[in-house]
């Protein structure tokens, strides 16, 4: 006879069923208020990125890379979730052009710098950018969505594609005057490097030519109502954790799941019993 003890196939038909929402994937870019090339404006676009990312035509806010991020709301419509966010300070560099409306470039543009000190969370702690969100419950219940995926974008202006970018941490919960280091550790996260700065469209030229790393990272299935993301110092190498945006797809299982996972057991069921 032979036991069934696992079951990748299952794994499989959940993977399958999960899908996004009619919610939009929000997203956020660190930009600036006096200069708009950081920013992604009216009737631009991030197709070129969203291809590369696995985004689906995200809903883009700006906010201010020079703001030390206390209490920010992003909003989906009449639903939202806070961001609150330190850096060491601010910075810009990296190609900017459009490529017709196409402003994937300008997403990494303008981002939350990894230095020490300054607006970081604590001087000397070894971090130089967190990033804090929460109410994402509530934002998923009014959406219909049971879970989420997070993309992060991140760039320097220095070094070169193949220096690649430094692991960051997901952590659960939010700071509150205590270590970063105090929150549970949910994951390490390896980003996935694009290239130099001309990357991801391609384009060369703007502040910084081509010099720099483009890359981004996506967490998926996460249901945290507070999550914390903690980007180490730059650690002199031209290896960097500084941020330029994020995004937030909501996800759900369809209801016709209950009824295909409920047939799929019998099934394995019967399968049992025959070996």
């Amino acid at each position: 006879m032979k036991l069934i003890t696992s079951s990748p196939s299952l794994a499989l038909l959940l993977a399958a069923l999960a899908c996004p929402v009619g919610a939009a994937t929000v997203a956020v870019n660190f930009g600036g208020t006096s200069f708009t090339a950081e920013n992604i404006g009216a009737g631009e676009n991030t197709a070129t990125l969203d291809t590369v990312a696995g985004l689906d035509t995200p809903v883009w806010t700006n906010l201010d890379k020079d703001n030390n991020g206390s209490g920010i709301l992003v909003t989906d419509g009449s639903n939202g979730f806070t961001v609150t966010y330190h850096r060491a300070n601010g910075w810009s560099g990296g190609s900017q052009e459009l490529t017709g409306s196409d402003a994937s470039q300008q997403v990494f543009r303008g981002y939350l710098d990894d230095g020490d000190g300054g607006g970081s969370y604590a001087n000397g702690d070894g971090y130089g950018v967190t990033l804090q969100l929460s109410g994402l419950s509530s934002y998923l219940s009014s959406v219909g969505a049971s879970s989420y995926t997070l993309t992060v974008f991140l760039n320097t202006d220095q070094g070169e594609a193949d220096a690649g970018l430094l692991d960051f941490e997901l952590r659960q919960g939010l700071l509150s005057g205590g270590n970063i280091a105090d929150l549970s550790l949910l994951q390490t996260v390896t980003p996935i490097v694009l290239g130099d700065g001309s990357e991801p469209t391609g384009v060369v030229g703007g502040i910084g030519g081509t010099g720099g790393v483009r890359g981004y990272a996506t967490l998926s299935g996460l249901t945290e109502n507070e999550i914390t993301l903690a980007f180490a110092v730059n650690n002199g190498a031209h290896q960097r954790g500084s941020v330029s945006g994020f995004a937030i797809t909501p996800v759900a299982v369809p209801e016709a799941a209950s009824s295909l996972l409920g047939v799929f057991g019998s099934l394995l069921l019967l399968r049992r019993r025959r070996a």
